[in-house]
C-alpha cells in the first residue's frame, strides 16, 4: 500500500510437538499490529486445539499448540 501498510497470510505446518516458527515473507518495520491464527482441520470431526503466540518480532513468530503436527492459517498486518 502507498503508506507502507503490509498484509501477509498463509498456511503453515508447525514443526515441533508443541508448536513451531512462522517466518513472514516480508519483515515488518515494527512488530505487527494484528496477528490472527486459526487451526486448519482437514477432517470433518472436531479437534480441540489451543493456539497461542508465545514470541513475536518483525520477521517471525512462535505459535504454541496443544496438538502435534498442527497446521494453521496466519494473517498478519502492520507497517
Amino acid at each position: 500500500w502507498a503508506n507502507g501498510f503490509i498484509i501477509q497470510w498463509g498456511r503453515y505446518s508447525l514443526s515441533n510437538p508443541d508448536g513451531g516458527w512462522v517466518t513472514f515473507p516480508i519483515s515488518f518495520s515494527n512488530n505487527p499490529y494484528v496477528i490472527n491464527i486459526t487451526h486448519y482441520n482437514r477432517l470433518s470431526s472436531r479437534i480441540d486445539t489451543y493456539l497461542e503466540i508465545s514470541y513475536l518480532n518483525t520477521s517471525q513468530c512462535y505459535i504454541r499448540s496443544s496438538n502435534d503436527s498442527t497446521e494453521v492459517y496466519v494473517i498478519a498486518m502492520g507497517y
